[in-house]
């Protein structure tokens, strides 16, 4: 490659970075959750879990060799069943996920409005929400859902996957 090549492949690299259209993905677990088994199938509590969203985003920028985050957006999140075999998430009927940190606005970032009876869901992104502010203030996800008790005790676990532009 010619240096005049080279000259414009580097101001083209520097005007995407600037830009904010370069990024990375960075998943974090969301830790195993448990709703207690009803025989009688009561329904369920508003509240069904809550974990803070804890993302290092300046080290994250900092491995990957780029400048500061510009943005920070949800590209996944999804949920899987660890106990008992077999089981599937048939206990809920809707499912949505908020963001919230001290002195910012509690914001949906993610809603299933049918949950299928399936063992592993993945739940829809709500667009348009920014979650380097709350990160930076020590974000807090909870996850509000209608349905009812499962029949006996269920164990689950899911992934968060962010997608940090720069």
């Amino acid at each position: 490659m010619t240096a005049k090549w080279q000259g414009r492949v580097l101001v083209a690299s520097s005007l995407l970075l600037a830009c904010g259209v370069i990024g990375f993905d960075v998943e974090e677990p969301i830790p195993e959750q448990v709703v207690e088994g009803s025989p009688i199938g009561a329904l369920l509590p508003v509240s069904l879990f809550e974990f803070p969203l804890q993302i290092d985003i300046e080290s994250k920028t900092r491995a990957m060799d780029t400048g500061p985050a510009h943005s920070a957006r949800l590209k996944a999140i999804t949920l899987t069943i660890l106990a008992p075999a077999g089981e599937t998430f048939e206990f809920l009927d809707s499912l949505r996920i908020f963001v919230a940190a001290d002195g910012l606005e509690r914001r949906e970032v993610a809603k299933l409005e049918e949950v299928p009876p399936s063992g592993s869901i993945s739940l829809q992104i709500v667009p348009g929400v920014d979650l380097l502010p709350y990160v930076e203030k020590g974000a807090t996800l909870s996850a509000t859902a209608t349905g009812h008790m499962p029949r006996q005790t269920i164990r689950f676990a899911g992934k968060v996957v962010v997608t940090i532009k720069v």
